[in-house]
């Protein structure tokens, strides 16, 4: 980072390489720039939608479109998108809520494609790690054994594969920078 975060150990390889494509594509053009930020924006703004659409049903599909047009419209957004450093934020948001949909419709079933967006949620930003609990948490809720012991159970059992790949992630994350 040049030296802007002294200290700061980051492993960021999902960001990295996407400023490395966006130089690629358009050089130094801040267009370039400015349309992934846009696109991760927007991306969230799709899994939103999807999300509230999984969670509250076909009938609502009218509330998922504005949960998913809402959040693009917040204005945390326009405060972020400018910035290319914020763009981790953007991307790991989006990609969490992804793993989340995955989850919203498989239930109680495993999901492996929930592990990967949860993976890639990480290598965007540290705080994709989060969908080590927000997964499991998620599909507990869908179970419906009478008491919340067994209802957890059921979602760190469907959820192994997201449990494995953050592990995977900080293992490997810990190995390339010395540590947590």
């Amino acid at each position: 980072m040049g030296g802007r975060f002294p200290g700061g150990r980051y492993w960021r390889p999902l960001v990295h390489a996407s400023f490395a494509l966006d130089r690629a594509l358009g050089g130094l053009d801040p267009r370039a720039y400015h349309r992934t930020d846009l696109l991760a924006t927007l991306a969230g703004g799709v899994a939103t939608s999807w999300l509230a659409l999984a969670l509250l049903g076909r009938k609502r599909r009218v509330w998922a479109a504005i949960a998913g047009f809402l959040f693009v419209l917040h204005p945390v957004h326009f405060e972020l998108a400018p910035f290319p450093p914020r763009r981790a934020d953007s991307l790991s948001l989006a990609l969490t809520l992804f793993a989340l949909v995955c989850v919203a419709r498989a239930r109680t079933r495993t999901s492996y494609v929930a592990a990967l967006f949860a993976f890639l949620a990480a290598c965007a930003k540290e705080t994709g790690v989060l969908c080590a609990l927000l997964v499991p948490t998620l599909v507990s809720t869908f179970d419906v054994a009478p008491t919340w012991w067994q209802r957890l159970r059921v979602g760190l059992r469907a959820s192994w594969p997201t449990l494995v790949a953050i592990a995977f992630y900080l293992t490997l994350r810990t190995a390339l920078l010395g540590g947590l």
